[in-house]
């Protein structure tokens, strides 16, 4: 047993001796010579021989990485990084991570400062020249993200990017941008990123709003409301989720919040109104739409509003003033709704005589 134990150690010594004086590659050996001096083409050529004789050989692949570097060559930089990691991850692991930050940060200002920013600037006067410059950006930020998967912004202006590119002919754009937004969430600084946060959770909400997926899209709404509380674009699309739920309490809420910040807004005082009406909250809803004409005296579908919330609560002589003054300003589709509750009221009021002209009209 101890001869069989004593042969098995000789083996192992004799192996490791044989490792240990393993011979360098001629095809390494002049690779390096022809770095030292310039001559990348002749280098390349080596390791390319080289890889073809042990396609396992971590350092070609890494010398190969570092030229491709020094060359600016990105694309051909990261794949064969990428091959020297998979052989070894931790062969000439500073290195290439210095390599590959440098490289990283010179696409993503390229791709950000030099293609994305000016795409936008020029994107409503050239959208055809704009689209062509984001498709650079796209290359040169899709290429930073494979260097360096950690970064939010690149994330967030690569989602961005796939949104403005999509169309008919690109419809999964949207769903690619969505899965891109998810997956940076996590990468972001609550405070240092807060408005980039916003602007993701916005695009989050219009995507799932024009996919009909409402509940998600409310998700991502609330999501803005945690950094921005007072969000008008957000909290008008809660109400309006809730108003088409038919939550009318819950939109009241929203409503509130948007006159608290903007009193006089005839549109936000209008869905407010209605959602009062609907709550069966007369005498407010009343109040809105008073204010709205106060607000906007050529505003003409208030005044109808007012008009049939004035006789449904018998308030017979304020139908008249708000229908009858301003009949002749009414569209021929508003003069028959005016017309109708005319000729109800003015019976009311002992002026049979003058309803008979609205009753002509509605003939």
């Amino acid at each position: 047993m101890l001869k069989k134990i004593i042969a098995i150690s000789l083996v192992i010594v004799a192996f490791v001796a044989i490792q240990s004086c393993k011979v360098t590659s001629p095809f390494i050996t002049g690779a390096k010579i022809n770095i030292q001096i310039n001559d990348y083409q002749a280098a390349k050529r080596d390791l390319k021989k080289e890889i073809e004789r042990d396609s396992t050989s971590v350092e070609a692949y890494y010398l190969m990485g570092y030229i491709w570097n020094d060359e600016e060559n990105y694309k051909e930089m990261q794949k064969s990084f990428a091959k020297a990691k998979s052989l070894d991850p931790n062969y000439e692991k500073a290195n290439i991570e210095n390599m590959s930050i440098k490289a990283f940060g010179s696409l993503r200002k390229s791709g950000i400062n030099e293609r994305y920013n000016k795409a936008v600037q020029i994107i409503n006067t050239s959208p055809e020249k704009a689209k062509n410059v984001l498709k650079f950006a796209l290359k040169e930020l899709e290429l930073a993200n494979k260097i360096k998967d950690d970064d939010f912004i690149t994330k967030y202006i690569i989602g961005n990017i796939y949104l403005q590119l999509a169309d008919k002919d690109h419809e999964n754009y949207k769903d690619k941008a969505a899965e891109i937004f998810l997956s940076s969430i996590k990468l972001a600084d609550p405070v240092k990123d807060k408005g980039n946060l916003v602007g993701l959770y916005v695009n989050l909400a219009n995507i799932y709003t024009e996919k009909k997926e409402e509940d998600k899209a409310l998700e991502y709404l609330n999501e803005i409301l945690k950094f921005d509380a007072t969000n008008k674009e957000a909290i008008i699309k809660i109400a309006a989720y809730y108003r088409d739920k038919e939550n009318f309490e819950e939109a009241l809420k929203m409503y509130k919040i948007l006159i608290d910040l903007d009193p006089n807004n005839a549109d936000v005082l209008f869905n407010q109104g209605i959602a009062f009406k609907k709550m069966k909250r007369q005498d407010d809803a009343i109040a809105n739409f008073e204010k709205i004409v106060l607000l906007n005296p050529d505003d003409n579908e208030a005044k109808i509003f007012l008009g049939r919330f004035y006789y449904e609560s018998e308030k017979w002589q304020k139908v008249v003033d708000i229908l009858d003054v301003n009949f002749e300003s009414f569209t021929a589709e508003e003069k028959i709704d005016a017309a109708d509750y005319l000729t109800r009221v003015l019976p009311k009021l002992g002026r049979a005589k003058d309803a008979q002209k609205y009753m002509e009209f509605l003939k």
